[in-house]
């Protein structure tokens, strides 16, 4: 089972939720940005299921072509079309017993959305070239970046496949968002890659980190692994200074502002007059700052509270008390614990 790096709460939510829904045949979407850990997670489900020891079928439908995608999806018969050599199997045939990933759903053509939900309803596909139906018992789980109720509404995704599809939700929420996860992903990632090259990690320094904890991620999860993956090459065993980090993540900073005396551009990347115009109010306002201010100032002392609120000069207790306010996992410690399986 892969490993979902976590110390965010609605992660921790998110992880408990899909035990219980895991067992059953429901079928699962799971939404969110691009690189924030979609597959991973279907992963997950597929193996904590009554199927895990079933194939898992893995369909990228941003990647096919729309002349291949139903050849791809339902297979084809020998001679179905110029270059069709032989008969194959599409991915629903080949999820037979198992579970097949419908990675980026909402790329599929109206068409094709058309034939899947038939195939959906009956459990029965057709090659292409022939009109024998076969059978085929799988467990289907699609994921997205887009909002697929706003595609229902424009015309560009069926309504009808969307509420068959919508049985189990769950959003993942964006790295920025989630600023507590981004140096324990940097030490995974390190770990991980430095163990495959013959590398050991590098050791940033303060002002690296600040650097990291600052960017706003667009690319999430993914971007920092391509980051760190570099930093591994480069300064693998050595000193990382922010010099030695991608010139567009120092150019693009957004909470380090707050360090430097504007505390405003520390919230999720926040633009002050962005709160302003979204109707933020002053106290949810405040509850943003202090949440991404401790949350960093924890990652600075290594996640140890009490150093932390000494550091911050409050009691201990103050701290724990504005954590569980803030919606700050307490248990830190532990990288992998809710996470491993």
């Amino acid at each position: 089972m892969k490993t979902f790096v976590s110390n965010n709460r609605k992660i921790f939510s998110i992880l408990e939720k899909i035990k219980t829904a895991a067992p059953t045949d429901m079928t699962v979407l799971i939404t969110g940005e691009s690189g924030t850990g979609k597959e991973i997670l279907a992963d997950r489900i597929h193996c904590l299921s009554d199927r895990a020891d079933k194939p898992f079928i893995k369909v990228n439908c941003a990647a096919l072509s729309q002349n291949l995608l139903e050849s791809e999806l339902f297979g084809h018969e020998k001679g179905a079309y110029t270059g069709a050599d032989r008969t194959r199997k599409g991915r629903f045939e080949m999820a037979d017993a198992g579970t097949i990933l419908l990675d980026e759903i909402g790329e599929l053509p109206l068409s094709a959305q058309a034939k899947l939900l038939r195939v959906l309803e009956e459990k029965e596909v057709e090659r292409v070239g022939s009109s024998a139906t076969i059978r085929t018992d799988f467990r289907l789980i699609a994921a997205t970046n887009k909002d697929l109720r706003s595609e229902a509404t424009h015309g560009r995704f069926r309504r009808d496949l969307l509420y068959r599809i919508n049985g189990f939700s769950v959003e993942l929420p964006p790295l920025r968002e989630r600023p507590e996860d981004i140096l324990p992903l940097v030490e995974f990632f390190a770990d991980r890659f430095g163990a495959k090259i013959g590398k050991r990690k590098p050791v940033l320094t303060p002002a690296a980190e600040e650097v990291l904890l600052s960017y706003a991620w667009p690319g999430n999860a993914r971007e920092l692994k391509n980051v760190v993956e570099l930093l591994v090459v480069m300064r693998g065993g050595e000193e990382a200074s922010k010099e030695d980090l991608p010139d567009d993540l120092r150019e693009k900073r957004s909470g380090a502002r707050a360090f430097s005396g504007n505390p405003a551009g520390l919230a999720f990347g926040g633009d002050v007059s962005a709160w302003v115009r979204e109707g933020v109010t002053l106290r949810e306002a405040r509850r943003r700052f202090e949440k991404e201010y401790i949350v960093c100032a924890l990652a600075r002392n290594a996640q140890n509270v009490t150093r932390t609120a000494e550091k911050l000069d409050i009691a201990k207790k103050n701290l724990y008390r504005k954590m569980k306010d803030c919606d700050i996992a307490f248990n830190l410690s532990s990288l992998r614990s809710a996470t491993d399986g």
